[in-house]
């Protein structure tokens, strides 16, 4: 067993991360929705970010789970 090496502003990353990804999916909730090409560009580029976010994230908590 290994102890956790954590803090409250980690645990607050991925609040707001869980945040960001609710707002993005957010898009998906209603079936009549349009969307621009504009729209389209910006949503990729969110979500290539929060990507990088979250791989960022899973790195660090392996760092701080001893891995």
């Amino acid at each position: 067993m290994v102890k956790v090496k954590t803090d409250q502003d980690f645990f607050n990353r991925f609040r707001a991360f869980q945040i960001d990804i609710q707002h993005l999916s957010s898009i998906f909730q209603n079936p009549d929705i349009e969307i621009t090409p504009e729209g389209i560009r910006s949503w990729n580029q969110q979500a290539k970010n929060l990507q990088s976010i979250f791989d960022e994230m899973i790195d660090e908590a392996n760092e701080r789970m001893g891995n």
